[in-house]
């Protein structure tokens, strides 16, 4: 029980992420590559949720939106 209710709670940490996050692209904020790699070392701690599967997979287009560069490292950084 206790491990489930853990579960949960992560599940809605990473959500809680996602959403400041698309808050933060609503108000114009431009993250960096610094951000994204930070972003991404919090969210792949534990075995993805169907949400962060998600933006992992749009990530490439959004890096590209903000002309960020060295999209592959970071890739490669969630493979490995």
């Amino acid at each position: 029980y206790e491990t489930l209710i853990e579960a949960l709670g992560m599940v809605r940490e990473y959500d809680a992420i996602l959403d400041t996050h698309q808050i933060m692209l609503q108000l114009n904020i431009i993250p960096s590559y610094k951000y994204y790699d930070q972003l991404i070392s919090i969210l792949t701690k534990e075995t993805p949720s169907e949400s962060v599967k998600q933006f992992l997979g749009t990530l490439p287009t959004e890096m590209s939106r903000f002309k960020i560069e060295n999209v592959e490292q970071l890739i490669l950084k969630i493979l490995f």
